[in-house]
């Protein structure tokens, strides 16, 4: 029950592989002059080859960028950037997995987001390091990781068993 678990999870996650995602929204009516262009949204890694190796000894953190695009509109000049991490043991099989919502945002229509990531550290996992308008040490976003059941929070002991992290990203428009 586990693997198929896992299975589907990783199946699920992996159709936003490398942060491509797409949400559009239209208005009701096609006759009226309000009509709303749909936002559409897409990001991707820009310093890697969507394959990263990591040294658990070293505990160095990885420096990663990330393209994203928003759709020119009224209501597309926004949008919020969400990081999904799940991890997994060698044979595949799923530890846990968890969303840091709003861990970025965008501010104009094209935008790199430099990023350092700490895969086995729960309290610091994400840094936004070229954040607007901060300077200095930016304080690392939290991932709680959650279990198969949802609701057991795995903390970094039980991470730490884990040789493969899938990181997926997903770009919401605020237009919608």
């Amino acid at each position: 029950m586990r693997i198929l678990a896992s299975f589907m999870l990783v199946a699920f996650l992996s159709g936003y592989a490398l942060g491509q995602s797409n949400r559009s929204s239209s208005s009701s009516s096609s006759t009226s002059s309000d009509n709303v262009s749909p936002c559409i949204a897409d990001a991707r890694w820009s310093n890697t080859n969507a394959s990263l190796s990591y040294s658990k000894q070293l505990q160095t953190p990885i420096s990663v960028s990330l393209l994203a695009h928003v759709s020119k509109g009224t209501n597309c000049s926004n949008a919020e950037i969400r990081v999904t991490a799940t991890f997994l043991t060698d044979a595949q099989e799923f530890i846990c997995s968890g969303t840091i919502p709003k861990a970025m945002t965008t501010a104009s229509e094209v935008q790199t987001f430099n990023l350092e990531i700490r895969p086995f550290t729960q309290n610091d996992f994400l840094r936004w390091r070229n954040e607007p308008g901060i300077r200095g040490l930016q304080q690392g976003k939290r991932l709680n990781c959650t279990g198969l059941d949802g609701t057991a929070d795995v903390g970094d002991l039980d991470r730490a068993k884990a040789t493969w992290v899938h990181l997926a990203v997903t770009v919401l428009p605020t237009g919608g």
